[in-house]
């Protein structure tokens, strides 16, 4: 029943909400009393309350304040409520003045709320109090503009191409899918500094790329990314950003002019570090470059959060390559954690979500010995995962990175051996035996980059928001060139002593071939998409309505199982008392049939005709208890007005038809012509359905009744009169 999820979306549980309230207010608001008092009987007042309901219900959906509908609801209440408010034998809002003067009070203090709280925002908040002077303005374009179209645009040819996918929902089903395309696959995003690897890493993961204009991209050496690509996979959607994404002031594109808001906002920038003036393009003016670069990536995570709003990403992926680790400046892995430290907390706080990370030391095959250990690995054995993966316990990530490097080193020095003993070529061997040391040594400078970037912070939560999830040692392709890792390794000092020193040189590469990427993906990466914390607040609002939506159906089922049963209870009561009430008319009936007795018809007929009363039921105007379903009353009220016509057919008809018959016999006796006229058109008027007239029948029975106390036989002609309707 996946086509059915849209039932979970926050959208449609508020709707179910709000036509649950809107319900409840429109048909039980009228039964709402106060005392005397029933504020919603009147159909404006339901629909002023629904109205309102609705605007709420949507302002808190867009995370807008909600704050107009509660001064809103109070405006109402003073003009419909404050009427019957009084102080002693006063009542100050009995006039409509009285009352528009209160509800001028109420908007003059929202009024100055809004207000006061504008001018602190100003007073501690710069943009705001720019937004504010501009206000009314055209708003000035972001430097970034142009860039962020082309990235907007293969934004849509993606959701395009994702709503195209296959996901199982087939037919009418497909129309009830919703946003449910979006989240069918994780979406991870790659960061890390120009040249680090990135669109490497991602080509060489093994995942499917069937999309023909993006999988003629993974043929063939890896260009430069210059924004963004989408990679749309059978597995996961992979979007590689550029290198200046991670280090504003690195873009190679030519730059927008400049206005002078631009020229006042880079003096509210931070100052870049050498790293980045280091990277910068070749603009002569990096400042304003970088500026554009961090537009063109709030921008992008802006696009995130807007198509994909539960869950923008499932995990990050950061790149860092060997030649960080290996430089023998700290300052460079400072500034690298820096600004990889710097856009995980932007993308944290920019998209609201706690996310796993993780750390993938790219072109390992730069270290010496890398090639030579690794090189008889077979095509299965190269896609498994050479790093390791911290377990989700709580502690210092630092520390047990730590041990997991120790224990890692370790099997690499005591395979060793065997690689040694397989290999003869010498300067094969020389690069063997310095590969344990070489590897060891970058567990001091990857340890002093995770501290960095790791670091615990009271100003921001990068910790606590994004966990590092493992380190990762990959490499996608081979150049050939190698960098040092530790000098005073044994075979270099060992050289050296011999007085023929070690250089680093560089080799024949060895192939393309993708070394420990295929299972970090498969295997790692991809079954840990579930660890994704969403957006906390939209996750709060859409739990908050889930539970609403959950109570209100709970509340409505239970409502609807009460009146069912309360409906139940009575209307089966009320044919208790039409059953004893039947056996009673039925006993007279019979006594009457054996032993007539004219004066006991009235009652008879009296207890016919009040067949279907019962006590606590009106039946003119039944209370809803006794109607949800189960109403019992309009059918006994017919069977009783049949009973009740046929008792007066066979009990006041033939006493009828014997007076007029003897009138007749007097009128005709005593020669009254008149008489005998009415009454013998009467008569007649009984046998004949086209030519019966009810009202010229009653009218000469109680002109009889009258004349003569002919009802006496029945009693008293009061208690007959109401049975010739």
């Amino acid at each position: 029943m996946n086509y059915l999820s849209f039932l979970r979306s926050r959208w449609f549980l508020a709707l179910l909400a709000l036509v649950a309230l809107a319900s409840a207010v429109w048909f039980f608001g009228p039964f709402v009393a106060f005392g005397g008092l029933r504020p919603l009987a009147g159909i404006a007042m339901r629909v002023s309350l629904i109205a309102l309901l609705l605007a709420g219900v949507l302002l808190w959906l867009k995370a807008l304040p909600t704050s107009p509908v509660f001064v809103a609801l109070i405006c109402l209440l003073i003009w419909c409520a404050a009427p019957f408010l009084s102080f002693g034998q006063s009542q100050p809002f009995a006039s409509a003045t009285a009352r528009a003067f209160a509800i001028a009070i109420v908007l003059v203090g929202y009024g100055v709320y809004w207000l006061v709280w504008a001018f602190r925002r100003m007073q501690s908040d710069p943009h705001f109090l720019k937004q504010t002077l501009t206000l009314g303005r055209k708003q000035e374009a972001s430097p970034a503009a142009a860039r962020l179209q082309n990235v907007e645009r293969q934004f849509r040819q993606a959701l395009a191409r994702l709503k195209a996918m296959r996901t199982g929902a087939r037919g009418i089903s497909r129309l009830f899918q919703g946003s449910r395309y979006l989240y069918e696959l994780p979406w991870y995003v790659a960061l890390g500094s120009p040249g680090s690897g990135k669109t490497s890493a991602l080509l060489g993961s093994g995942l499917h790329v069937p999309i023909g204009e993006t999988a003629h991209r993974t043929m063939g050496p890896p260009a430069p990314t210059q924004a963004t690509d989408c990679w749309l996979t059978n597995e996961a959607v992979l979007i590689d950003t550029a290198g200046h994404y991670t280090r504003h002031g690195a873009s190679m594109d030519a730059l927008p002019a400049r206005s002078a808001g631009d020229k006042t906002r880079e003096g509210d920038e931070a100052a870049m570090s050498a790293q980045e003036h280091a990277l910068a393009g070749p603009s002569g003016d990096p400042g304003w470059r970088r500026i554009v670069d961090a537009d063109e990536w709030r921008g992008f995570l802006a696009l995130l959060r807007r198509h994909r709003p539960r869950a923008p990403l499932n995990g990050v992926l950061l790149s860092v390559r060997l030649d960080v680790l290996t430089s023998p400046d700290p300052a460079v892995r400072t500034s690298e954690a820096v600004a990889l430290r710097t856009r995980l907390e932007e993308v944290r706080s920019a998209l609201g979500i706690c996310f796993p990370v993780y750390l993938i030391i790219t072109q390992m095959d730069r270290l010496p010995g890398f090639a030579d250990y690794f090189s008889s690995l077979t095509k299965e054995t190269r896609t498994q995962i050479w790093g390791f993966t911290l377990s989700l316990a709580s502690g210092d990530p630092v520390m047990r990175c730590e041990g997991e490097f120790a224990r890692l080193s370790a099997r690499i020095a005591g395979g060793m051996n065997s690689r040694l003993e397989d290999e003869y070529d010498m300067t094969r061997r020389q690069r063997l035996a310095a590969l344990p040391e070489s590897f060891d040594a970058l567990r001091a400078p990857l340890l002093e980059l995770l501290s960095s970037l790791l670091l615990d912070s009271r100003y921001d939560g990068t910790q606590a928001r994004a966990t590092l999830r493992g380190v990762y040692f990959t490499s996608a392709a081979q150049s050939g060139e190698h960098v040092v890792a530790e000098p005073l390794t044994v075979v270099q000092r060992l050289a050296t002593a011999l007085g023929h020193p070690l250089k680093v040189a560089s080799e024949p590469a060895h192939g393309s071939h993708g070394y420990f990427l295929h299972d970090l993906f498969a295997t790692v990466i991809l079954p840990e998409a579930h660890l994704v914390r969403p957006n906390l607040d939209r996750e709060l609002r859409f739990r908050l309505l889930r539970l609403l939506g959950h109570a209100l159906a709970v509340l409505l089922f239970c409502w609807l199982a009460t009146a069912l049963y309360v409906s139940f209870n009575n209307n089966d009561g009320y044919l208790d008392v039409i059953a004893r009430k039947t056996d009673a008319l039925a006993t007279r009936v019979k006594k009457l049939y054996r032993e007539p007795a004219p004066e006991d018809v009235p009652d008879t007929l009296a207890q016919a005709r009040d067949l279907p009363a019962a006590p606590g039921l009106d039946l003119a105007a039944p209370d809803s208890s006794f109607r949800y379903g189960l109403y019992a009353a309009p059918a006994i009220v017919d069977v009783s007005r049949l009973t009740h016509q046929a008792l007066q057919d066979n009990f006041l008809l033939p006493q009828i038809v014997r007076r007029i018959e003897d009138v007749i016999a007097q009128s005709i006796e005593q020669q009254d012509s008149k008489s005998a006229y009415d009454a013998l058109r009467v008569y007649l008027m009984l046998y004949d359905r086209e030519k019966f007239n009810a009202r010229d029948l009653r009218a000469w029975v109680l002109d009889d009744w009258s004349r003569t106390g002919n009802a006496a036989v029945f009693g008293t002609r009061a208690s007959m009169i109401g049975h010739l309707e």
